[in-house]
């Protein structure tokens, strides 16, 4: 197995899995199938950001998925797709608009999502 290999293995069954670090989310592509994949949720505080400062307050989060087409996503469109999650664990879950690709590699995306 080489390393790369691991690394992989590793993203999908330890750090993106439901048992471990990720949550369960909801990915809905513009125009396509809503499907549920675990995700890495790293959730912000309210404010703005410097390039909104005349905009009301949005929540950012920031999500990492897998980029696999059975446990993730292969493509993102910031135009329109969608993820589904509760703002803090336990709340009933809300629609968060993709803004941003932060990262990504053959293993795994991560990205900016607001409300």
């Amino acid at each position: 197995m080489t390393f790369k290999t691991q690394l992989d293995n590793d993203m999908e069954n330890v750090f993106l899995s439901a048992d471990e670090y990720a949550e369960n989310i909801t990915y809905t592509p513009k125009g396509g199938t809503a499907k549920t994949i675990p995700a890495i949720i790293d959730r912000f505080q309210t404010g703005t950001r410097p390039e909104d400062q005349a905009r009301v307050p949005h929540r950012h989060a920031e999500i990492t998925i897998q980029n696999d087409a059975t446990n993730g996503v292969t493509e993102i469109d910031t135009k329109g797709d969608k993820v589904n999650f509760a703002q803090h664990p336990g709340d009933d879950a809300i629609d968060w608009d993709i803004v941003k690709i932060l990262e990504s590699s053959e293993s795994c995306w991560k990205l900016e999502v607001e409300y």
